[in-house]
């Protein structure tokens, strides 16, 4: 891990060419830099059309933007010659700068990749290019987030603390940040003019249709509220979602406060302040939410992955499809969204409604029952060790999938903080028994998968160890037979992440990184080859002996039981 003392970093730089959203979850990494580093500099380079969201983020010292759209086209298209982009990316680079101690790079693209490089800055962390041009990422939690959470079944870290732990700051960043620019602040007084009582918004859009619940379903759920709450509804969205807001209409007759494409970005995060609640699609606006204090009721459907993109709050409730291929993958083409029928209007209502009861312990969680069968409801908690875990409030039997994802957070936890105190997730306890009959038999053969791949990870090191000695001096003979001996091998563990999904963050883990090389010097690949097989070996070890673990706290608790 990166070990930079207080007095070495004077300048950093961010850079996070993405959406409002993902800027939002920034906010707690640029909060934990300058507490850790209070006498740095901390610049933060942002796409042009999200400059405005960046004035109410406090620790920013110098905010650049980049054109994204002249940017890219000048890298790709022919017209323009080698000489004149080296030129522009010059005159760009004049106004970044290139004297940065530490440059987190938390876009995952290839300009981006450029962009940090430029910098020739040492310490960077994220994805940018070797000097010979290979696009590698540097540090384990990027590595993570890049590629491992990418294939998502497993994964339970939040983005915002993936994001914290590149910057190898504290996880006490417990909020999203965004100050209302006093400017703004008095905005709302316009739009709520005639309005008394309270406020509930409807963010109804998103990036993506696959991810968007139904707008006649938000015009229902504003029926509802109406009737049984009497709040006013005011709608959010830029101005190409107003097609959405006529569909709702089409089953709400009410009052509607229209906010769509009437706001800036300060006024938006003032308007949403004055909301007793969010209703929302996994959005910017959502994380806006969050930012601000609002309490967040969030429908996260398609793709939207609720465990790493899940509102970084302890106020928001989510609702998702209770169905075995929600999420979808980022690579699916779903022909029917049937997850958009499962969470129903009086779904989410019953989360408005007991709001403050689910999220304030009231309601820690409550059995399973028809009513709530083809919907998952679930809270943001901060663990001890200020991660941000996803509790699911309906307590079901525990799954395969379920039980892994649990030991895989231990795994990650201790092996991607080392020397970080980290609580290890009970997530037992938010689980009833396993209802397969042959739930035992199944973990017994994944006992069996995760000391196959430990002894795969041991082959490893033995291969490197004899390339090691076949080295110095160099018998080309035996390098030979070596190489070829480790290629045999790494596709036997790309097999295995392959016949058994169960193993694939390990699996895929070790083949990005190995992919990730800054060197072609033997002694260099020798060293990096053996510290990921010893990874492999002690991983796949760790996660064996915690199923057995698990199988053997099962067995004690038959006997006394049966007792």
């Amino acid at each position: 891990m990166y070990k930079a003392e207080s007095l070495k970093v004077k300048k950093i730089l961010i850079v996070n060419l993405t959406r409002m959203g993902d800027l939002l979850q920034t906010t707690p990494l640029i909060a934990g830099l300058k507490k850790k580093y209070p006498d740095s500099q901390l610049s933060l380079a942002v796409i042009d059309d999200f400059r405005g969201i960046c004035s109410g983020f406090s620790g920013v010292d110098r905010l650049l933007s980049v054109d994204v759209n002249y940017f890219v086209p000048r890298l790709m298209d022919s017209k323009y010659s080698l000489e004149e982009n080296y030129t522009y990316l010059q005159k760009l680079m004049r106004r970044v700068g290139t004297d940065y101690d530490m440059v987190i790079n938390l876009s995952h693209t290839r300009v981006s990749a450029v962009f940090s490089r430029l910098t020739e800055c040492e310490d960077v962390r994220g994805m940018t290019l070797t000097r010979e041009g290979a696009l590698v990422v540097r540090h384990p939690w990027l590595n993570y987030f890049f590629y491992v959470s990418q294939k998502r079944l497993f994964n339970t870290f939040n983005l915002v603390d993936m994001y914290n732990l590149t910057g190898e700051i504290k996880l006490s960043e417990r909020s999203l940040y965004y100050r209302v620019p006093a400017e703004a602040a008095d905005s709302p007084d316009e739009f709520l003019k005639g309005y008394s009582g309270k406020f509930i918004g409807f963010q109804l859009g998103t990036a993506t249709g696959d991810r968007r619940w139904d707008p006649e379903y938000f015009g229902e759920l504003a029926n509802i509220i109406r009737e049984r709450l009497g709040w006013n509804i005011i709608v959010f969205g830029s101005r190409n979602e107003r097609e959405l807001l006529n569909r709702m209409r089409e089953v709400y007759k009410g009052a509607i406060i229209d906010a769509i494409g009437k706001t800036s970005m300060q006024q938006l995060g003032a308007l949403i302040q004055r909301c007793e609640l969010l209703v929302s699609n996994d959005t910017g606006t959502m994380h806006l939410a969050a930012a601000v204090g609002t309490g967040i009721v969030a429908i996260f459907l398609g793709e939207a992955h609720a465990g790493d993109t899940g509102p970084y709050t302890e106020k928001a409730i989510i609702l998702e499809a209770n169905i075995s291929c929600a999420p979808c993958s980022y690579h699916t083409t779903c022909m029917d969204h049937i997850c958009h029928r499962y969470v129903t209007p009086e779904d989410v209502f019953w989360a408005v409604e007991n709001f403050d009861e689910l999220t304030g312990g009231e309601i820690e969680q409550f059995e399973d029952s028809e009513r709530f069968a083809r919907v998952r409801l679930s809270r943001q908690t901060f663990e001890e060790d200020g991660f941000i875990y996803l509790v699911p409030l309906i307590k079901r039997p525990l799954t395969i999938e379920s039980l892994l994802k649990g030991l895989y957070r231990r795994m990650w936890k201790r092996f991607l903080c080392p020397g970080r105190d980290f609580y290890p997730t009970e997530f037992e306890r938010y689980y009833s028994e396993p209802e397969d009959e042959d739930f035992n038999q199944r973990l017994n053969e994944l006992v069996s998968v995760f000391k196959e791949l430990a002894l795969f990870g041991g082959k490893g090191v033995e291969i490197a160890s004899e390339l090691r000695e076949a080295s110095s001096p160099p018998n080309v003979e035996a390098l030979k037979k070596l190489s070829l001996d480790m290629i045999k091998l790494d596709n036997s563990i790309y097999h295995m992440e392959m016949t058994h999904p169960e193993t694939m963050p390990i699996a895929l883990s070790f083949r990005i990184r190995k992919k990730n090389a800054e060197s072609d010097e033997l002694d260099y690949i020798i060293k990096m080859a053996d510290d990921l097989y010893r990874e492999v070996r002690k991983q796949a070890e760790l996660m064996a002996n915690e199923i057995q673990k698990y199988q053997m706290k099962m067995i004690t608790v038959e006997k006394e039981y049966a007792v």
